[in-house]
């Protein structure tokens, strides 16, 4: 589900609470500012839309430095999420409702109307993003089964009907330089319009093994995406995606202890095997490539929409 808030007023009301937002432009009433969102898949006041939703615009996710969905996360009451092991195991409880480790995730995964199956790619780089929403509770009816615990909707920039850059810098502690370019504009005016972005993430971290002396949080990442929209005829739309991430981080080893009893206190043999060397730190290679084509037509009686993705995880 997908939520929409308007400015120039930029909050958004959930829960009784107000959080910062910026999405189209509202019409007052009477003085006060009606809330719209698509929560529903149509336009329709917050105040009539029975769903909790939080929203980050494109302002807020810069601001903040939501680059990830575990800092959009962090930022959102009574929705949780844990980076356990390595930087692709996490687990994400919305509402004391979460996932076992390993298995398919309860929350839905939805970058620009397309859901991402599998829970090892959640937390790559979300750079690039005009729209972080966060649904709570179930959305099954509009998402399928994977969504009893909630939705999280990702919607990125757009390419533009001019042409325009954009070019990112930055070097923090732990040795780390962030690097990120987009360049947006028409190919053919009025009809195919594209965008291109690059980042690179490269740091030495901050947790050292005192054993060896080598950072364990290390992580090192780059992203190229990609986007095409045709605009066929004023009714036929084709949107067409992909993106790949590489990745080199840190990890942590698993340990051999049965720490939460779940084999009745007894080392199995399986167990027994594992014998990590404290002299070598844990590492995660991660390859992560998808594409998607969406295709919508708006007749005169509703608009029909169809979407072909892949997504290709290797770890």
């Amino acid at each position: 589900m997908r939520a929409c808030v308007a400015a120039p007023v930029h909050v958004l009301a959930v829960a009784g609470l107000l959080a910062p937002c910026a999405l189209p432009a509202a019409e007052e009433k009477s003085g006060l500012t009606e809330i719209v969102v698509t929560a529903r898949k149509r336009v329709e006041n917050l105040q009539e839309v029975p769903d909790s939703i939080t929203a980050f615009g494109a302002a807020q996710i810069d601001e903040r430095r939501l680059n990830r969905i575990g800092d959009a996360i962090a930022l959102t009451p009574n929705v949780h999420m844990i980076s356990d092991q390595d930087a692709a195991t996490n687990i994400i409880t919305v509402r004391g409702i979460g996932t076992n480790r390993n298995l398919a995730s309860a929350v839905a995964f939805v970058v620009d109307g397309v859901v991402l199956p599998d829970s090892d790619a959640f937390t790559a780089d979300l750079t690039d993003l005009e729209r972080i929403e966060i649904l709570k509770g179930p959305q099954g009816a509009l998402y399928g089964r994977n969504a009893i615990a909630g939705v999280i909707n990702l919607t990125t920039r757009r390419p533009t009907d001019e042409l325009e850059g954009e070019l990112k810098a930055g070097f923090s502690s732990g040795e780390t330089a962030d690097l990120f370019g987009a360049v947006s504009g028409p190919l053919v005016k009025g009809r195919l319009l594209g965008r291109l972005t690059a980042r690179y993430f490269d740091s030495d971290g901050l947790l050292r093994n005192t054993f060896n002396g080598r950072n364990i949080d290390h992580d090192r990442n780059s992203k190229v995406t990609g986007r095409l929209i045709w605009n066929a005829t004023d009714a036929l739309t084709f949107d067409l995606r992909g993106s790949r991430y590489e990745q080199d981080s840190g990890a942590l080893y698993f340990s051999a202890f049965d720490v939460l009893g779940t084999t009745g206190g007894r080392i199995t043999e399986e167990m027994a095997r594992v014998g990590p060397n404290q002299n070598e730190p844990g590492f995660t290679d991660r390859t992560i490539t998808d594409a998607s084509l969406v295709a919508e037509y708006a007749a005169p009686f509703g608009t029909f929409t169809s979407i072909t993705a892949y997504d290709q995880v290797d770890i």
